[in-house]
């Protein structure tokens, strides 16, 4: 008998890169944290949307320049497996983990798609990429 999965907490919550709840981000239809205080959004497009300005300011705030600072940041050793997943974006966007990220729409797409695959298994459509990203870049 097939059992039928649960869906990712990033499904659920409409937020591919699972970012967490900061009552100081007010993020363009956030509606709220799940139990364990992940965001959850009213629609996939404004979850999306929201992970595109949280990494684009990784640069600005942060200077994260490379593939290993922004994942380091985003998912940091003491809480996941950071390493594998650096190697996992890198494999996907053909590129090393010191390799400078160019924010752009394409590669901020190929990033954000990536890092939804690996996050909650989510494969985001250019529809809902470029929807998202629209609004940030």
């Amino acid at each position: 008998m097939k059992t039928q999965s649960k869906p990712s907490r990033g499904w659920r919550n409409n937020n591919p890169l699972n970012i967490r709840y900061d009552r100081n981000n007010a993020w363009q239809g956030q509606t709220g944290q799940d139990s364990e205080g992940f965001c959850r959004f009213n629609n996939l497009v404004n979850g999306t949307r929201a992970a595109f300005a949280l990494l684009r300011s990784y640069k600005s705030r942060y200077h994260c320049v490379t593939i290993r600072d922004i994942i380091t940041r985003w998912a940091p050793p003491s809480e996941n497996h950071t390493d594998t997943y650096i190697e996992f974006v890198c494999k996907h966007l053909m590129m090393s983990p010191e390799d400078p990220i160019v924010y752009n729409q394409e590669s901020g797409r190929l990033l954000v798609k990536a890092m939804a695959v690996y996050e909650s298994k989510m494969f985001l459509d250019n529809d809902i990429l470029s929807a998202a990203q629209h609004q940030v870049f």
